[in-house]
């Protein structure tokens, strides 16, 4: 009988040990810092750091340390080294994490975060953010 239960116990463990292991997966990830310059009416900014991407998760992960604020919106996605998208644009908020669902980037390559103006602002800006090309 002992010897029942303690099979059971042992089958559940190994049925959700995988589930498990994803959750541990999905959560990985890290953020990058980046300092970026931006040009009034949209123009392209500074390069900041990039940031590896390590899981397959569709998100990526944008939070604003240093925001100005605007009468337009600042806005920030994902791009490969080619400067091309693999997020659509969010809003970059100071304090609060915003996330993209469409980040079309592979896994173990760099990404870069790439913020910028509204085309209508006539202003240029320095802005400072953390960005994971993961779901953070």
């Amino acid at each position: 009988m002992k010897h029942k239960v303690l099979s059971k116990v042992a089958l559940c463990g190994m049925l959700l040990l995988p589930f498990a292991s994803a959750a541990v997966v999905q959560a990985a990830g890290t953020w990058t810092i980046s300092v970026e310059d931006l040009k009034p009416y949209g123009g392209w900014s500074t390069w900041g750091n990039p940031n590896v991407k390590q899981t397959q998760s569709r998100y990526a992960s944008f939070n604003g340390d240093v925001v100005p604020k605007r009468e337009y919106p600042i806005r920030v996605r994902l791009i490969n080294n080619k400067a091309q998208g693999r997020s659509s644009y969010v809003e970059l908020i100071r304090d609060k994490t915003k996330r993209a669902n469409d980040n079309t980037g592979l896994r173990d390559r760099k990404y870069w975060g790439d913020a910028r103006t509204d085309k209508r602002d006539s202003h240029s800006a320095r802005v400072k953010f953390h960005f994971s090309a993961d779901y953070k």
